[in-house]
């Protein structure tokens, strides 16, 4: 087992204005936070970059703040939530990962309370770093265009309407879309291209492939591309019998644990488009049950300014804080995700199985 320590900025030692980040002016470190963390290797993961059996239980720590306060413990999983890229005037990129602690030493995977963030490299005094990569920092207004998060169909998906199946490209607002709660029409349609380097420059960008018949029941009908955090709905007994309800929508990036799916770094560029209803949907890409755009806080945060501002004269109403936001159906918390997802790789069941929901 590995004690490493790491010094970590906290918030307090970040100036944020726009899309640029210094240190605060006489910044000495005071305010640093100590991550102690203990591991079986040299990795440290993500949330995502889960281990073999599906989560981090190899990666244990705690943060100890300025005043002395000590988060976590020797049962409590330490993670990097997101990551943001930053570029100096000379033209360095600097990663600032954004460290996480277990909230429930009970739980592989918890809450997940912030703790600081952990750099590459130490940042310069005085230097102004702009944001150039594709996450938003916890508890702030800082946005970079948070694609990873959001739900996203890539460009030539097929989507199911009363008409027959059109590409996402090819719908508008207005338009009719079959969903499971029968044909609804489209409020917005938004998208957004990012190219190669932008591609380069962060990897979270990459699409996840979902094949050909990977979901079961032949689902979906060809290689169907999407965001890493757009949802897919799996219907099956396994599903039941974790939450009394056959359907649960997980994270494609999740799924990636299980044959024929994986994260496709081979693309050239990538288009996202994100569809979003009255209300959240299931609806179908490429024969497979699939999420619409959900319009919850913490969802709405993952996308571009501009997008958001579009959305909102749409939906004056998201302004209002009290506004509660239900999901489709059950979205499981990140950990019973990934047991959900190992429980279907370990007895060989097919994440879509005879009887599941469909439009």
């Amino acid at each position: 087992m590995l004690t490493t320590n790491y010094e970590m900025y906290s918030a307090s030692d970040l100036v944020i204005s726009g899309n640029t980040l210094t240190l605060v002016d006489g910044y000495d470190g005071s305010n640093d936070v100590l991550l102690t963390v203990n591991d079986d290797d040299d990795i440290f993961e993500g949330d995502l970059d889960v281990d073999d059996d599906g989560n981090d239980t190899n990666q244990f720590g705690t943060a100890t703040l300025a005043d002395g306060t000590v988060i976590g413990g020797p049962t409590t999983t330490v993670y990097s939530e997101s990551q943001i890229l930053l570029t100096a005037p000379d033209g360095t990129t600097i990663t600032l990962q954004v460290i996480e602690i277990d909230s429930d030493p009970n739980s592989n995977i918890g809450a997940g309370i912030f703790v600081g963030y952990l750099p590459s490299v130490p940042l310069e005094k005085g230097v102004i770093y702009t944001g150039v990569g594709s996450n938003t920092i916890p508890g702030n207004s800082l946005e970079y265009g948070a694609i990873e998060g959001a739900v996203c169909f890539t460009r030539g998906t097929l989507i199911t309407t009363p008409d027959g199946p059109v590409p996402v490209e090819d719908l508008a607002a207005g338009m009719m879309v079959e969903t499971r709660n029968g044909p609804h029409p489209i409020r917005w349609i938004g998208a957004r291209h990012y190219d190669a380097t932008a591609l380069a420059a962060n990897d979270r960008l990459y699409p996840v492939r979902i094949r050909q018949g990977s979901l079961g029941l032949n689902l979906p009908h060809r290689d169907l591309l999407v965001s890493r955090q757009h949802r897919m709905l799996v219907s099956s007994p396994i599903a039941e019998r974790m939450f009394g309800s056959r359907d649960a929508l997980v994270a494609a990036i999740r799924l990636t644990k299980l044959p024929g799916i994986d994260l496709d770094d081979t693309v050239s560029d990538v288009e996202y488009f994100h569809i979003l209803f009255d209300e959240h949907q299931v609806i179908l890409a490429e024969g497979a049950p699939s999420e619409s755009l959900f319009t919850g806080p913490e969802a709405l945060k993952t996308l571009e300014p501009e997008m958001l501002e579009e959305i909102m004269t749409i939906f004056p109403q998201m302004a209002d804080d009290n506004l509660h936001f239900s999901p489709a159906c059950t979205v499981p918390s990140r950990a019973s995700q990934q047991r959900l997802v190992m429980r279907h790789r370990k007895n060989n069941r097919d994440l879509l199985t005879e009887g599941s929901a469909t439009v």
